[in-house]
């Protein structure tokens, strides 16, 4: 029944409970169901008035005896209106429909009680609501404080690595060099930790992330050691450090010639602490430094400072050595204790005839300055550039009219993804590559999850390397 329906005539009303044992005549349309709903109970369930509860009662019909007929109209006699003795007592029946047997009030009563109880699980559970809301809000609230504590953490970290690269760099290029190896580096102890979900990193896969580029034949770089998952903070300290010691030997040590040797060992100790050592050997002659430079100060430091860890450089003359010890606390789990010895992976020759080629590059990217470093690879590599495109309307424009040979596609342009660029670039059959800081894993569309993906942030040596495989791959699909 869409109709309002006004029961205030019955025999019991109050704002919580309603009750009529005629509801058909309060609301006419209800005598054509009066064998099921002859009476009405109805709750309030709500504050206001729009949820019920409602208890229906069919009609009991009655038959009534009367001493007379109480309808009939009143008859002149022969004093005219005046009320006179009845002729007849013959007794009057009459059968009444249309009505309910009545509602007790004991019956009303406990329809009050249900209201109450009802009421108490709404409110309570609105209440309940109310609460989850300010929780929400609270972590929202967190959230975004974390956030910010990280961003201006992390922007004061690229601060001081300013700083301090600045003042130990001999020129503006061993500068920039240093600078961009240790970005890189803390990037790629971000990408292992997003992976992992923050939840920890193996050290057999930091160390292999560090070491991947310098690792130039079988024998040169060796790792020994169990499985060993570092915490988040620790993970982060400890990529530092093999960074530091890594980027030393490529310069100065075993690593910057064809016959020195690397061998990187860690195990737990006896205390439960994690020591490892790193044992440099058929490099140059070593020579003590005349002053303590700033990666040896930073190895030392970031240990100490930020995971309460221990350091010990050794400059040997047959190479350098370093044993670092980190507390158990820094330990998220240990596995296995047999030694594993990652393999690394070797970049493909790519074929030198692509120099020949004057070859054009779609380049699409919404950062002025991350466009200007790929622009600038692509012009020193003798090739074109078509774009850059720096919005999704404008992407889609040249990958659908533009010729060219290759392109490189950031997921993320403005707050839009690029999937339609994607798209339009796998159905020319023009290879290309993401270039982003997302995890691949999590973001891509399963479309495009054999796509390469170029991580940010890049070299401009990662970047030609990839140009160079995506032309290769246009001229021999």
């Amino acid at each position: 029944m869409s109709d309002t329906v006004n029961i205030n005539s019955s025999a019991s009303c109050s704002s919580d409970t309603d009750t009529t044992d005629r509801l058909g005549e309060v609301y006419p349309p209800a005598k054509e169901y009066a064998d099921v709903a002859s009476g009405l109970l109805a709750v309030s369930v709500s504050r206001e008035p729009r949820d019920f509860v409602l208890w229906f009662r069919p009609q009991v019909v009655e038959t009534v005896t009367w001493g007379g007929d109480p309808r009939k109209p009143v008859e002149p006699g022969a004093n005219g209106d005046r009320l006179t003795p009845r002729k007849s007592f013959e007794a009057w029946t009459e059968t009444v429909r249309g009505r309910s047997s009545p509602w007790a009030p004991s019956e009303n009563d406990a329809a009050f009680d249900l209201r109450v109880s009802l009421l108490e699980v709404v409110l309570r559970r609105i209440d309940a609501a109310a609460r989850e809301r300010l929780r929400a809000l609270e972590r929202e609230r967190l959230l975004m404080a974390e956030l910010d504590h990280r961003v201006k953490n992390t922007l004061a970290n690229v601060q001081a690595l300013v700083s301090h690269t600045s003042r130990s760099a001999t020129s503006l290029r061993d500068f920039a060099e240093g600078l961009d190896r240790r970005i890189r580096s803390m990037s790629r102890a971000q990408s292992l930790l997003t992976e992992s979900r923050w939840e920890g990193v193996s050290i057999d896969a930091l160390v292999h992330e560090e070491l991947a580029a310098y690792k130039t034949h079988d024998n040169n770089i060796r790792i020994v050691g169990p499985s060993v998952i570092l915490e988040p903070k620790s993970a982060l300290a400890l990529s530092l450090a093999i960074h530091e010691l890594a980027t030393n030997a490529a310069k100065y040590g075993a690593l910057s010639v064809e016959s020195g040797r690397l061998d990187i060992g860690w195990k737990i100790g006896a205390s439960g602490e994690l020591e490892l050592a790193w044992q440099e050997s058929g490099g140059p002659r070593v020579l003590v430094p005349e002053r303590r430079g700033f990666g040896s100060t930073l190895i030392e430091r970031v240990l100490a400072m930020e995971i309460g860890g221990r350091s010990k450089l050794s400059f040997e003359p047959g190479g350098v050595q370093c044993s670092i010890r980190l507390p158990r606390s820094t330990i998220s789990s240990v596995g296995p204790a047999e030694a594993v010895e990652p393999a690394f992976e070797t970049a493909p020759a790519v074929p030198r005839d692509l120099e020949a080629a004057r070859q054009r590059i779609l380049v699409v990217e919404d950062s002025a300055l991350v466009s200007m470093v790929i622009e600038d690879v692509i012009a020193d590599m003798g090739w074109t550039v078509v774009g850059p495109a720096t919005r999704l309307e404008q992407a889609v424009e040249l990958a659908r009219t533009e010729p060219f040979e290759a392109a490189l596609l950031d997921v993320n342009l403005a707050g839009q993804m690029s999937w339609e660029v994607a798209a339009i670039l796998q159905d020319r059959r023009i290879p290309f590559s993401f270039t982003t800081g997302y995890d691949g894993g999590t973001i891509l569309p399963a479309r495009f999850v054999t796509v390469p993906i170029v991580g940010k942030p890049f070299t401009a040596h990662q970047i030609e390397t990839a140009l160079r495989a995506l032309v290769d791959e246009a001229a021999h699909p």
